[in-house]
């Protein structure tokens, strides 16, 4: 799965060629990486347009015109690709989304893990409730990593990877934040010392940067 770091890359990127063109169509060429109805879908995206794409953890969330927000989770080898020339094929593209001005967006390899999925705002309400802290968040607090952190059993690392926790933190970026942090990945979350949790708190804002 990308790191949310790369994640927002993307999503920085794509705001600056998609935001506001016109949709003229949402072509589904594998409905295996829809996890929405195909025709609700389709009809939804089409002849609407993208007003933000705004980042949960490492799923991106377009919201459109037509009140829906369509859900993108790339999987490790999955890639989302802008052209400005409608005649560029993509091999193994799932699913296709062509804008009026003849520039497409392609979805390409999503599956095993990833996927595009419908929401309407009611649905995504309760899709965030079970997602993790974003640590990129204003509203990520020491305060509120201190509470996160009351009474976990788990080891540093586990607690850090754990998506029950945080958004989008790997394995490589939670050993990252321990190792900046100097505290060790198998050390008992519960038995951290405050500095030692401080540091942790601080490497990760700083890892978010």
């Amino acid at each position: 799965m990308p790191s949310q770091i790369e994640i927002e890359k993307i999503r920085r990127d794509l705001s600056h060629k998609i935001i506001n063109k016109k949709i003229a169509s949402f072509k589904v060429l594998d409905s295996s990486i829809l996890r929405s109805k195909v025709d609700i879908t389709k009809k939804k995206v089409a002849s609407s347009y993208i007003k933000r794409i705004d980042k949960l953890g490492t799923i991106l969330s377009f919201k459109l015109a037509s009140g829906y927000y369509l859900l993108v989770s790339p999987s490790t080898h999955g890639q989302i690709l802008f052209e400005k020339d409608d005649s560029i094929v993509h091999d193994k593209t799932q699913a296709i989304i062509e804008f009026k001005s003849g520039s497409k967006l392609h979805f390409i390899k999503l599956k095993r893990f990833g996927y595009l999925r419908l929401l309407s705002d009611r649905d995504l309400k309760r899709f965030k409730v079970h997602l993790g802290i974003n640590p990129m968040s204003k509203d990520f607090s020491y305060l509120s990593f201190r509470q996160l952190l009351k009474n976990k059993s788990t080891s540093a690392f586990n607690f850090l990877t754990s998506k029950k926790y945080f958004q989008g933190i790997d394995k490589d970026l939670a050993e990252r934040v321990l190792s900046y942090a100097r505290v060790s990945p198998g050390k008992s979350a519960k038995h951290l010392s405050d500095a030692e949790k401080k540091r942790i708190f601080r490497s990760l804002k700083r890892a978010f940067k």
